[in-house]
């Protein structure tokens, strides 16, 4: 199966459960902050989901256009759009590499718990930087690990909940994507989503042959966190936490690049 494929099975699948964990509305206005977004910007969400990063910035800013791969994912975030009331947003369903929009048309372009399922991230982030205007932001929010034997061990236990995920790229690895990008890095704020083994497991359907190897994997890295992820038991409930981080690169002037502005 086409990776594509394989994407579009697994949130096809995910589109009704996929923005009930309340996680996924943790750190938004972090986001909006740290891309000193204001009502002038217009804004591209890249593999957009269920449109809670776009409806979030709707609200601050001039237009949002979300895209993603996944028709049913783009049938939520209009129905999200109509619940809250917000106009100023339009949404296409399509591929991310190559984004289908010409050179330097966005002020801010940002994609977040995206990267980890795109099987060459860092052509994604050459197009986000292709269509984002010059000194305008790209933000990504996405997993990260610390050195390559997490990232294997990470790697393996993802894939598990969903077939989906690709690699889970170290905190270095983005920075030096950012780097190849053109961009120059000018926010890197780390934080971590709690959530309960128990409910992901639901929220992500996974199978129950699946789910129990999950379970084993988490609880044994407790008081061992060999993966990162700082997992415990309270009440009896398995839990523990993805690590995360934002960062905000701006597009260097077309002099940085030895071009001529593209518009």
């Amino acid at each position: 199966m086409e990776h594509t494929d394989l994407i579009k099975e697994q949130f096809d699948r995910q589109s009704a459960t996929f923005g009930t964990m309340t996680g996924h509305y943790e750190a938004l206005d972090l986001i909006i902050r740290l891309s000193q977004a204001t009502d002038k910007d217009t804004v591209l969400d890249v593999a957009c989901g269920p449109g809670i990063v776009a409806c979030a910035f709707a609200k601050k800013v001039g237009h949002v256009h979300g895209i993603d791969l996944v028709p049913a994912m783009i049938e939520r975030a209009k129905e999200s759009q109509k619940t809250q009331g917000l106009t100023n947003m339009s949404w296409d369903i399509g591929n991310v590499n190559p984004l289908p929009y010409p050179h330097c048309d966005y002020s801010i372009v940002v994609s977040r718990f995206a990267f980890h399922h795109f099987t060459d991230p860092l052509a994604v982030l050459h197009e986000m930087t292709r269509v984002v205007k010059w000194e305008g932001k790209v933000v990504v929010v996405d997993v990260m690990t610390t050195s390559g034997p997490q990232t294997d061990l990470y790697d393996h236990m993802e894939k598990l909940r969903d077939p989906s995920h690709t690699h889970a790229l170290t905190l270095n690895e983005l920075q030096n994507m950012f780097k190849e990008a053109g961009l120059n890095l000018v926010e890197q704020h780390r934080y971590r989503m709690e959530v309960d083994a128990e409910e992901l497991l639901k929220a992500t359907l996974t199978p129950p042959k699946e789910a129990e190897e999950f379970r084993k994997i988490v609880k044994a890295d407790i008081g061992v966190n060999k993966l990162g992820i700082n997992a415990f038991i309270k009440d009896d409930t398995l839990k523990f936490s993805f690590p995360l981080v934002i960062m905000v690169g701006i597009k260097q002037t077309p002099e940085n690049y030895g071009l001529s502005c593209c518009g």
